[in-house]
């Protein structure tokens, strides 16, 4: 099995052994635990990924963003897993749906002799637990208020 390479400040993480996961069961978790109402098929999206830093990755995520709800709850907000492709190819798109919501605290890129000033390093940390994953993190108007569009693939 390979290992996930994860580059930080001239850092490797390589001792990360990948297993197969079914991300449904990952999205579950993560949006029981936040109280977010969760939608996923009921075909698996199995995906090779170093399983305890995408959790973190998602549930950091999630965490930041619910923080736009302090008194009423997350009643609008949603989590839905889809994927896209086949077995070695699959893309697996996990989108977070409500209104209010802000990638608030992810580090803007660094710039050269710059010291990183603002945002909140376990959103960094999963911003690039996701680019360790072939992923990116996009947001934008939705068909029902803003999106959080995280795309993922095995590592």
């Amino acid at each position: 099995m390979r290992s996930c390479r994860w580059r930080l400040f001239g850092q490797s993480l390589d001792e990360i052994e990948p297993q197969t996961v079914d991300l449904r069961t990952v999205v579950q978790d993560v949006g029981k635990k936040r109280g977010v109402e969760v939608a996923v098929g009921p075909d698996e999206v199995k995906l090779e990924v170093a399983d305890a830093l995408l959790r973190f990755a998602l549930d950091s995520l999630v965490e930041t963003m619910t923080e736009n709800y302090p008194t009423e709850g997350t009643p609008d907000l949603a989590l839905q897993l889809r994927s896209t492709g086949e077995a070695g190819d699959r893309t697996a798109l996990i989108s977070l749906k409500g209104s209010h919501l802000e990638l608030e605290g992810i580090l803007p890129e660094p710039e050269k002799d710059a010291v990183p000033n603002q945002g909140r390093m376990a959103v960094f940390l999963a911003k690039e637990i996701i680019r360790m994953h072939q992923g990116h993190i996009h947001a934008g108007p939705g068909i029902q208020g803003t999106e959080i569009l995280i795309s993922l693939r095995s590592c």
